[in-house]
């Protein structure tokens, strides 16, 4: 990548060069002519505002601007009979609109006539200017004034206004991108990208950007007029591209951007592309001057179309193939003395073939694999807070009675939740998460009905309100887990663990089928947890 900057800059210190441009101007008056002249100076600006925007909104339909005119070089007692000042905007799409007793206003024209005044003397005019649906945001429109003052001959001096584009502009610009499933993992494709000025104003120069920043999606858009801004975004620059309202343009076949699966991901899972289409404003300029742009022979091209409306879905939608990951979690015994302080290890593998993701709920962003521990009789868990909280190396789990939660145990295939602990968000192939939970031996008697449970989050949700609200239902979040069988484990205390486990006795096993736990499970089958066996679950979820 280069630094330099390969586009044209448009906006550069707009509202300064605006006004510090037509000041100058004004301090060359026209050309010497045969009758004597004045010294004339004059500048016109905004009043109050710093620049002048396009547009038909409560903002931005009458701003503030003066002309100020100067006139010098004449003896001290010289009265001019008339002053004639006559400015006017080269569009006549643009309203001027005046109180000044002394002028009228005509369209985007100024007309004033000031009596009896010394020659030598400053004029400041006010009035609001109204942009035409004509004038393009971005461009420069050319002013006129001309300054007869009596018995001299008259001066014309010239300036110009740059327009730019209110801040809520970009909400203006529509864009569709083309969506896709059964997507291999480590697949690339192509979306289609359009854009639509659905706004009333002109605005010239576009950015196109997105947020680089999954480590799921990788998108290649090397092209020279293109870069990255901040790390994680990438921004494109057309600052000559002038979309008028109701005009659709389409990504160029020629110069394609390319969205990659991730080589491992799991399926079937929805992954998300985001683009943005914003209008050049202050701010955008601003951004582009930090763009590392790539160093490219070719140019990310958008063009006109004939189509005059699209779909809004700004986003690219990846629906991955058929690619399951395996969570287990294994089996502990506890061993210990009545009174005895101890800990029970918590330990879940992902046994892939594909990367463990959760996905996060639709509405707060939450994601991750959720872990469920019915204590063995005899134990109970310790350290928590007197909030029912516990922060421990990597994790941190709740005390569901200190807490008072509402969570359905058989969304877990548990006969009861005593703790339940954060797990990861994301759980490689063959990577393991773990944990020592603290716990104290309050009965030393064997027992055998402790059970752990692992499950990714939205397999306990509950649905009730998902179409309503963002258009989803279950169908939307399959289950990806190849096997919920080995999400459950058993836990014993002084005793073997059913079905093997991390203790003595060990079995070669790391996790326990639902349908073997055995004796001490068997109230939990026969009380109707079997739904869980038969991956019908999200008929209740937790209450927080």
């Amino acid at each position: 990548m280069t630094s330099p900057n390969p586009t044209r800059r448009v906006l550069a210190g707009a509202g300064a060069a605006l006004t510090a441009a037509a000041f100058a101007v004004g301090l060359t008056a026209a050309p010497a002519q045969a009758q004597e002249q004045l010294d004339v100076q004059a500048w016109a600006e905004p009043w109050e505002t710093s620049d002048f925007y396009v547009g038909w909104t409560e903002e931005t339909e009458s701003q503030q601007a003066r002309l100020v005119v100067e006139t010098g070089g004449a003896a001290d007692d010289e009265i001019l009979e008339n002053v004639h000042i006559k400015f006017g905007l080269a569009d006549e799409g643009t309203t001027f609109v005046t109180e000044d007793p002394a002028c009228v206003a005509d369209g985007a024209t100024l007309d004033c006539n000031f009596a009896d005044m010394h020659a030598n003397s400053m004029y400041d005019i006010r009035f609001d200017v109204l942009p035409g649906p004509g004038v393009i945001a971005n461009e420069q429109v050319d002013w006129l004034v001309t300054v007869e003052p009596g018995g001299y001959a008259p001066t014309e001096i010239p300036g110009s206004w740059t327009f730019l584009a209110p801040d809520d502009a970009e909400w203006d610009y529509s864009v569709n991108a083309s969506d896709f499933e059964d997507v291999a993992a480590g697949d690339t494709v192509t979306p289609a990208i359009e854009f639509a000025n659905t706004g009333e104003s002109t605005i010239r120069g576009v950015i196109f950007s997105y947020w680089s920043d999954s480590s799921d999606l990788s998108v290649a858009s090397d092209y020279s007029n293109c870069g990255i801004f901040r790390e994680d975004e990438v921004m494109c620059a057309f600052p000559e591209l002038t979309p008028a309202p109701g005009e659709v343009y389409e990504l160029s076949a020629d110069s394609p951007i390319s969205v990659t699966l991730g080589a491992n991901v799991p399926g079937p899972m929805t992954f998300r592309q985001g683009f943005h289409i914003s209008p050049l404003d202050g701010w955008g300029q601003y951004y582009l001057d930090e763009v590392e742009f790539f160093d490219a022979d070719q140019e990310l091209v958008f063009e006109l179309t004939d189509r005059t409306e699209i779909e809004r879905s700004p986003q690219t939608t990846i629906v991955s193939a058929a690619n399951p990951f395996d969570m287990t979690v294994a089996g502990q015994r506890i061993d210990g003395e009545a009174g005895a302080d101890t800990t029970i290890p918590v330990v879940i593998e992902n046994l892939g073939p594909a990367d463990g993701l959760s996905r996060p709920h639709p509405g707060s962003g939450e994601g991750r694999f959720n872990i469920a521990i019915q204590l063995p009789t005899g134990v109970e868990a310790t350290g928590f807070n007197e909030y029912g909280y516990i922060e421990l190396d990597g994790t941190f789990c709740n005390s569901m009675e200190i807490r008072e939660w509402t969570v359905d145990p058989a969304l877990y295939g548990l006969e009861r939740v005593d703790v339940m602990c954060d797990g990861p968000d994301r759980l490689r192939v063959d990577e393991e998460f773990a944990f020592d939970l603290p716990v104290t031996v309050t009965v030393a008697k064997p027992s055998t009905d402790g059970l752990v449970s692992v499950m990714e989050s939205a397999d306990t949700w509950d649905f009730t309100g998902f179409e309503e609200n963002w258009g989803l239902t279950e169908a939307d979040y399959p289950t990806i887990d190849g096997d919920l069988e080995n999400n459950v484990a058993a836990l014993s205390l002084n005793a073997a663990v059913p079905g093997g486990g991390n203790g003595s006795e060990q079995l070669p096993t790391t996790g326990v089928s639902l349908t073997v736990i055995g004796a001490t499970a068997a109230a939990v089958l026969a009380a109707g947890v079997v739904v869980f066996v038969l991956l019908r679950r999200r008929k209740a979820a937790a209450s927080w």
